[in-house]
């Protein structure tokens, strides 16, 4: 068996998704399948940078890459897409089409209403109408449609549907027990703690509660640290929101290298600039921050 996994990233570009499409063919390839994938170009790190007409140019051309690649690849016996870029579903739906491949389905976020909810279009407006209508075209073509969880299956009136399959994602195979307790850890005192974002901070990434809940832990006079590592659209508004509540005990990293992620996240954890008492060495499992 042949499959072609279709993404706006894929491996060796270190986008969540990509990484669980990389995984995903591993394991069919360990079970005898050829697998091989396509993917739009860029890079995940560097963000989408602004909204409005530039974005939708942007997704726009993502689109037609991935058009044009599906369509030259190595004929596959199934075609396997997730959902990005936005309708992503649509477009392979018509290289499934033209191809006569039958066509799998990742749903990873329910478009077009998470761009209305987001403020990119108005529920009302032709492009909203178009995406919507490309996407519900293109589950149609869909011989298995793939859900995080049910509330997403609701969303897409797809919780009967006999193609449904609930798949969350797992975490990172690199990530194991193992390379959490090898490495070194210094404890906080007790009456002190950190608390981690790590990632992408992208738009319908809820922030506002996380800043809320530190406001009230300062207020409250804890030693508390909120540590951000990572990148994303929203990290100038984020501080500019942790400014305007006088928060004082924020940090704001860049991603780490993935050989030194474990190390990075705890190291965060456990020790602080901001604290004036002196760490302390300790032993035995640490808690993972995952």
């Amino acid at each position: 068996m042949r499959i072609l996994l279709l993404n706006k990233f894929t491996s060796p570009d270190p986008a969540p998704t990509a990484r669980l499409l990389a995984e995903l063919g591993t394991g069919l390839q360990a079970r005898g399948w050829e697998v091989f994938s396509r993917s739009a170009g860029g890079s995940y790190r560097q963000g989408t940078g602004s909204g409005g007409f530039k974005r939708w140019m942007r997704e726009g051309w993502a689109h037609g890459r991935l058009f044009v690649a599906g369509c030259l690849a190595p004929r596959p016996d199934v075609i396997f897409c997730l959902s990005d870029p936005p309708g992503l579903v649509f477009t392979a739906s018509l290289i499934s089409r033209i191809r006569r491949i039958p066509l799998a389905h990742w749903v990873m976020d329910v478009y077009p209403q998470i761009a209305a909810a987001l403020g990119e279009v108005s529920p009302k407006s032709p492009p909203y109408r178009w995406l919507d209508k490309a996407v519900q075209l293109g589950l149609r073509r869909c011989e298995l449609i793939g859900c995080l969880d049910e509330d997403m299956a609701d969303a897409l009136q797809l919780k009967t549907d006999p193609r449904l399959h609930l798949c969350p994602p797992w975490p990172p195979s690199t990530i194991t027990a193992a390379s959490i307790v090898s490495q070194p850890i210094v404890s906080q005192s007790p009456s002190s703690f950190t608390w981690l974002y790590s990632g992408n901070l992208g738009r319908a990434h809820d922030v506002e509660t996380l800043l809320q809940t530190q406001h009230q832990l300062e207020a409250a006079g804890l030693e508390a640290d909120l540590v951000f590592q990572g990148r994303g659209p929203q990290i100038p508004w984020a501080k500019h929101r942790a400014a305007e509540l006088g928060l004082r005990r924020c940090r704001w990293l860049d991603y780490a290298p993935d050989e030194q992620l474990v190390s990075s996240l705890l190291r965060q954890m456990c020790s602080s600039p901001l604290k004036k008492s002196k760490p302390r060495v300790c032993s035995g499992r640490p808690n993972s921050p995952f």
